[in-house]
């Protein structure tokens, strides 16, 4: 009998996850215990764990998308056994993708790794001058919408800036990094 593994509410407060990486594809073996995949909060990337022993029959949300506490994100069964999804229960999570396309006057990068490096050595540079305390999720938010984290005000423990004060930040007009003095 095939079981369905949700998506786990890993704080008290978390209403959705950021489903970053499959550990296990469709086709692998799995046992229970087993780690499936990484989820990142507000507050940290977490191991997400089987709770049931069999095969990975399939994966209901992508990589890069955000999920709902509760919602199903795979299903582990029997090899060979059919399942059935219903469309109703595929995951329609809001993708972490940009989808603007690009600005004329930027070249495009031929591979994605030197792409993830150029954005993180730039939000270094920014950083560079007093490390900013940030969540995982916050500062990729950032970097995706060009927020200057040095001009946004943390309200998480510690002044720790959390998605909420990203979210703050783009909600009150211009992007951070065009207020400076």
């Amino acid at each position: 009998m095939a079981e369905t593994i949700s998506m786990p509410k890993l704080g008290f407060d978390m209403a959705e996850g950021l489903l970053v990486r499959w550990v296990k594809q469709v086709g692998e073996t799995i046992n229970k215990g087993d780690v499936l995949a990484e989820i990142e909060t507000d507050k940290a990337t977490v191991e997400v764990e089987s709770s049931a022993s069999g095969v990975v029959l399939e994966l209901i949300v992508d990589q890069g998308t955000m999920v709902p506490v509760n919602a199903p994100i795979a299903i582990v069964g029997q090899a060979g056994e059919k399942v059935d999804v219903p469309a109703s229960s595929k995951v329609e999570g809001q993708k972490f993708v940009d989808e603007k396309p690009a600005p004329q006057s930027v070249p495009i990068v031929g591979s994605v790794t030197q792409a993830i490096a150029s954005a993180d050595s730039a939000l270094s540079a920014v950083e560079g001058s007093a490390p900013v305390k940030a969540s995982p999720l916050a500062k990729k938010i950032a970097r995706d919408q060009k927020v200057d984290l040095s001009n946004v005000k943390g309200t998480g423990p510690g002044g720790r800036i959390v998605r909420k004060d990203i979210e703050a930040a783009l909600a009150s007009g211009p992007k951070t990094e065009d207020r400076r003095p």
